[in-house]
């Protein structure tokens, strides 16, 4: 029987295999203008922002991943999505190359 970590292992790599289809699905049907200025339920996020934030944590996982495979008790990093979304100016790309 599989363990829970491995089924919630598991899960997270098929999210993130249709995460991709998804988001090219949306910046292709929506006229770019929209990309930067429709937010999650109004105020959250624009779909510029949640590419580029899974873009960058993409490379948190990663790095994650390695220290829990080198280190016994790794101090993994946990970084602020929002303030990372400001100071790399994530709505100032479009959402083709934000994919």
């Amino acid at each position: 029987m599989e363990s829970r970590l491995a089924m919630y292992r598991n899960w997270q790599i098929a999210q993130i295999k249709e995460m991709l289809p998804i988001a090219r699905q949306l910046v292709t049907q929506l006229p770019a203008d929209k990309h930067n200025k429709l937010r999650d339920v109004g105020r959250g996020w624009t779909i510029v922002e949640v590419i580029c934030h899974l873009r960058d944590f993409d490379m948190v996982f990663l790095d994650r991943a390695d220290r829990t495979l080198r280190e016994e008790y790794p101090e993994l990093p946990f970084p602020d999505g929002d303030r990372l979304a400001r100071e790399r100016n994530y709505n100032a790309l479009d959402g083709r190359t934000a994919i």
